[in-house]
């Protein structure tokens, strides 16, 4: 039997690779990914999307402490230019800024912490490594305050509301700065074509797809 031939850079099968609707984002925040060793390897993660099209986003994986060693002290050196997108028992709620006068707004929007964390993990996962790793905790954390409901139908979340990584990076983006997230959308819907074309009648049954 052949075996299937891949694209290394968008991940796909040959025939469908989709590297031609990449296109890189020029956007004033960081956002850096701290992922959890599993979701690397998950064929169903959409973090790599966002640092393949974001210019100011980079992936770390690990889950302890250990694993992030310089981008916490980095995070220690400045706090409060540091923030966490996390529904934690603290967190803030994360005001769409964009949605109101842009005046009337402006001073709030300028408070805003400019380099920002997010978890790539499943729930469960997640939590745990807010509590492996301390130094999260001494930075503010936020969340959405109105989430809309999850494009990313192909994989199992907690309730409609919980969006995948790349619909939190591009909904985080579009709150705090002037940013469209309909590329990387667009990149989402693509890949959850790909992967229903792999799935069997009976798996596709388990999720809600269009």
């Amino acid at each position: 039997m052949t075996k299937r031939a891949y694209c290394d850079s968008c991940r796909s099968a040959q025939r469908l690779c989709f590297c031609d609707q990449f296109s890189s984002q020029v956007h004033r925040h960081s956002v850096t990914i701290i992922q959890h060793p599993d979701e690397a390897k998950h064929a169903k993660g959409s973090a790599w999307m966002c640092e393949r099209v974001l210019d100011k986003c980079q992936i770390i994986v690990g889950e302890q402490a250990a694993d992030f060693q310089e981008l916490a002290t980095l995070v220690a050196s400045q706090e409060q230019h540091w923030a966490l997108l996390y529904p934690s028992e603290f967190s803030k709620g994360l005001v769409n800024y964009n949605a109101y006068d842009v005046n009337k707004h402006a001073e709030q929007k300028s408070k805003l912490p400019e380099h920002w964390i997010i978890i790539d993990a499943t729930w469960r996962k997640a939590y745990k490594m807010l509590q492996l790793n301390p130094w999260l905790h001494a930075i503010p954390h936020f969340h959405f305050e109105n989430a809309p409901p999850s494009a990313y139908t192909i994989r199992k979340a907690p309730s409609e509301h919980h969006l995948s990584t790349l619909e939190a990076v591009a909904l985080l983006l579009e709150n705090i700065e002037d940013f469209n997230g309909t590329t990387l959308r667009q990149l989402l819907k693509t890949r959850i074509e790909q992967q229903q074309q792999h799935m069997s009648p009976k798996v596709l049954k388990r999720y809600k797809t269009n």
